[in-house]
């Protein structure tokens, strides 16, 4: 994926070059500790020494859950934590079973009291279609409004022909699948209150769950003629294709990809920085984030919400805590392109490490 290794390519370069003077006190702190000294660590340093050394404790046997759609993500930082904490395991169990650690893209997952949380990555919704003498399907947020109610039952629509002159779209009943992820139609639907507050209706047809079945929605979303709402990363990595957004004063539609999605990153914001679990929401008058060795960004697809960590009282708390904080290590957040999302805005990441971090041992600048 193309954009996945010049993205890791451009963090891995930004990350020397931040860290680098900060690793020369620490090659000057070594040296003045082998003198007999215990100088106090300075901030930026300790925050280098966090980005490249794990805080593994000495019991760090951990049960995670998180929902199918991201347990292969998870895995892979699991695996990446466990090849470097070697006293550690994490198991990954199903997004309804108590754990030590939640990922879940729901405000309140079930089964946790949460300690601190924040996001480690961000989804997006999506409109998909399966229609096979389509190739592209552009829709207007009222329009889209309308096909989600139920009020748009036909492809030969008035608004569907309007609005795709050239698709060459003939008569055929249309699919609604009523099943939704709950995250991503919030997500959709707080994007078209924003947008177009005075034609958006919330669909009163859709059943929007919170344990969502990804396989069963998969199925669902490859009938001919169907158009169904689901994360963007799950229409991503199963090849599905999407319908694209035309806005007012836009010279081309905005697509839904993953592209648009890190595009809208830039637009967030923090609700409350003193919180022990960080929420973020979307400014649209924020600029949108500048994809690496572009000169203009994409247009965002504001539609977009976290995949959170959150921390669950217990006996475990510090050792969720470090595998929690090493999710967020600049160099683990490039794994997220390759799964189709987003990774955590810089600003919002550090601010987020700040929150997980707390308890945990401070980071050595001398080897063991």
């Amino acid at each position: 994926m193309l954009v996945h290794k010049s993205t890791s390519k451009q963090i891995a370069m930004e990350s020397f070059v931040k860290f680098g003077k900060s690793f020369l006190i620490v090659g000057a702190l070594v040296v003045a500790c082998l003198s007999g000294c215990t100088p106090p660590m300075p901030p930026e340093v300790k925050a280098a020494l966090s980005e490249e050394v794990s805080a593994c404790v000495a019991d760090g046997n951990l049960t995670v859950n998180a929902p199918t759609q991201y347990q292969d993500l998870i895995q892979v930082f699991a695996d990446d934590y466990t090849s470097e904490c070697t006293n550690s395991t994490v198991t990954i169990v199903d997004d309804n079973s108590p754990a030590d650690i939640s990922f879940s893209d729901l405000e309140l997952p079930t089964n946790c009291e949460i300690v601190a949380g924040g996001p480690i990555a961000y989804d997006a919704a999506t409109l998909v279609y399966t229609q096979y003498s389509l190739s592209e399907l552009n829709l207007k947020p009222q329009t889209l409004s309308e096909l989600l109610a139920g009020k748009i039952s036909d492809w030969a629509d008035k608004k569907l022909l309007a609005e795709n002159p050239d698709s060459g779209l003939t008569s055929a009943p249309i699919k609604l699948q009523q099943i939704t992820d709950s995250p991503a139609l919030a997500a959709l639907n707080t994007w078209g209150h924003q947008v177009d507050s005075a034609n958006w209706q919330d669909s009163t047809v859709l059943k929007a769950v919170d344990s969502w079945d990804r396989d069963a929605a998969l199925t669902a979303a490859m009938e001919e003629n169907s158009v169904s709402v689901m994360p963007l990363s799950v229409a991503s990595n199963n090849s599905l294709t999407t319908a694209s957004i035309l806005l007012p004063g836009q010279a081309y539609p905005t697509v839904t990809d993953l592209a648009a999605t890190f595009a809208a990153t830039g637009q967030l914001k923090v609700v409350d920085e003193a919180s022990s679990v960080i929420r973020t929401v979307i400014d649209p008058n924020l600029p949108p984030s500048l994809a690496d060795g572009a000169d203009q960004a994409s247009q965002p697809w504001q539609a977009l919400y976290p995949v959170n960590e959150y921390i669950c009282k217990g006996t475990q708390e510090l050792a969720a805590r470090a595998f929690a904080r090493f999710i967020l290590r600049l160099n683990e957040q490039t794994q997220n392109e390759s799964y189709s999302v987003a990774r955590v805005p810089e600003a919002i990441r550090l601010l987020t490490a700040g929150v997980i971090e707390q308890g945990l041992p401070t980071p050595s600048a001398t080897p063991e």
